[in-house]
């Protein structure tokens, strides 16, 4: 039997650490939920008044990120929201049998052998992949010594997933690689992107917001020793991904969300002969 996704069940797997403020994640969580959901006028109302954002620029200002944000009670209580927002719905939005033309993303994607949910946070969508692609493997990368790490594992022991700190640890190749609100978070996007797509992924669903402040977005990325603006980084990351023989499909999501892109048979062939 799988983990459950209910709010409750969250906050019990909170509860098991032993050293979270549950009380305060709940109010986080509820409150960043009605946030997220709100409209974009709401959200410009208060997002100034948010002080872990307001902590986050001020470090990046001063030159060095404050990476401890990740391992705040208020922060957990933000991944709630956001997996309710964000990855819940990108994961119910590509079972559609219209997401593409004649048939659903996940159809086309196929019996997979492998998944990696990228920056998996507490989980919750590494299950919900697991669920999707039951005879994969399933792996959720994060940080290990974190509050997110122990919540995910207690996901992954009930989910069938396996949790790893590293790609060096996944198989090659990959069959799909999904990154809900992920390469916002890392200083240098495109490298790591590089560093995926050396893992010959067939597919990937891919989710950027660079140009959004939020809490762990920087506003300046460096791609190529290079500093670059969101809007920018945005056109560079997908450039890499043509460079390197993957191929946007068009799909029939809203906005586009999450970008569906798939390797080329000239890449494949490729890959073979450098073998």
């Amino acid at each position: 039997m799988g983990p459950s996704f209910s709010f409750d069940d969250f906050l019990d797997r909170l509860r098991a650490v032993g050293t979270i403020d549950v009380a305060l994640v709940r109010e986080v969580a509820l409150h960043n939920l009605a946030f997220l959901s709100a409209s974009k006028q709401v959200r410009a109302e208060h997002i100034e008044g948010q002080r872990l954002q307001a902590r986050w620029y001020a470090a990046l200002e001063s030159g060095v990120p404050d990476y401890a944000i990740y391992g705040t009670d208020y922060y957990l209580g933000e991944l709630w929201a956001c997996w309710q927002v964000y990855p819940r719905k990108y994961l119910k939005a590509i079972q559609s049998p219209t997401s593409l033309t004649t048939h659903s993303i996940v159809q086309d994607i196929g019996p997979v052998r492998s998944v990696v949910d990228l920056g998996c946070g507490c989980g919750h969508a590494t299950a919900g992949l697991k669920t999707l692609f039951p005879d994969a493997k399933v792996f959720g990368t994060n940080l290990p010594d974190t509050p997110q790490w122990t919540v995910a594992q207690s996901m992954a022991r009930d989910g069938g997933f396996i949790l790893v700190d590293s790609l060096r640890t996944l198989p090659v190749p990959l069959g799909l690689v999904f990154a809900s609100e992920f390469f916002e978070h890392l200083p240098s996007p495109v490298a790591y992107l590089r560093e995926v797509l050396s893992l010959c992924p067939s597919h990937l669903l891919i989710a950027n917001s660079f140009g959004a402040d939020a809490i762990g977005h920087f506003r300046t990325y460096t791609v190529d020793g290079y500093a670059c603006d969101g809007r920018t980084t945005s056109r560079l990351f997908n450039a890499e991904l043509r460079r390197q023989g993957y191929r946007k499909v068009e799909t029939k999501l809203w906005n586009n969300r999450p970008a569906y892109w798939v390797r080329t048979a000239e890449a494949r062939h490729r890959s073979r002969r450098l073998a």
